[in-house]
This record gives C-alpha cells, structure tokens and sequence, in this order.
C-alpha cells in the first residue's frame, strides 16, 4: 500500500526536509560535478592571476598550461580558434615585439600565417585562455570570466 505506517511516513518526510535543506543551503551546488576546464596562462601576468584568482573563488581546479613553457601545438591553436569563434588575428597580442618584426599587422596576412606564426611565436598568443567544454574565452575582462564559469 501507498502509506505502510508512521515509520515510512517519517523516513519520507524526513527525506523530504533533508533534500529542501541540501537545496537551499548551498550544499546540492557543492556535490555537482565541478566544472571541467583548461587555463593558458603567463604566471606573470596580471590578467592571468586575476583569472586564477576568479576561477579559485568559483571552486574551480582548473588544469593550467604555462604556454611559453609549453606551446600549444598548431591542432591545438586551430581548435581553441574554434571554440572562441574568431579568427586567428584576434588572439594575437600585437604589442610583442615579434608581432612588428614578423610583419603581422599586414591585413595580408593570411590566417595560416597567423596560426604558424603563433605556433612558433607563442608570446604571440593573447592571455589568458580559458577551455571549457566546447568553448573557451579570452578571459582579459570580467564578463569573459562570467561567461565561461559563472
């Protein structure tokens, strides 16, 4: 039957109270899944330190790349390309001096210029990157950081 006496009534509601507690305590949030992502960062740079700083504060452990120390490779960069949904020219940090000597503020230059450029140049690459899933964002501003964790 529906109701088998006090005791299964009380372990229902008691059920019942400890999920509504979970729910508005916080606590159902803290047992999902953290969230799963790839930081590109310069430890010395500011804007990568405030990203971290931001992504610890949302209790996300995020894998980090040191990039200069370890570049990504040209499959690597198209597939980040994809998932920011920008060209090649738009990650390109244009106050490096390679970016000068290598010619890169030529509007002729083609996207596998960039790329290659880039791969061989990773000073190049803008920061700090941040991988989620199918997406990943320049996280230089607030608003990147809250689109891509918020």
């Amino acid at each position: 039957s529906f109701f088998r006496g006090p005791v299964a009534h009380q372990t229902c509601f008691l059920g019942f109270i400890s999920r509504f507690v979970a729910l508005f305590s916080g606590s159902a949030r803290m047992a999902a899944t953290p969230q799963q992502c790839t930081v590109w960062i310069n430890p010395a740079c500011s804007k990568c330190q405030r990203a971290m700083a931001y992504l610890k504060d949302k209790a996300v452990q995020p894998t980090v790349v040191k990039y200069l120390e370890s570049p990504p490779t040209e499959k690597e960069l198209r597939e980040v390309l994809t998932k920011l949904g920008v060209p090649a020219r738009e990650l390109l940090r244009t106050t490096e001096k390679e970016y000068a000597e290598l010619g890169l503020a030529d509007p002729a230059r083609t996207e596998e210029e960039l790329v290659q450029a880039m791969v061989a140049h990773p000073v190049l690459i803008q920061r700090p990157v941040i991988i989620s899933g199918g997406k990943a964002v320049i996280g230089r501003s607030d608003d990147a950081l809250k689109a891509i964790v918020p």
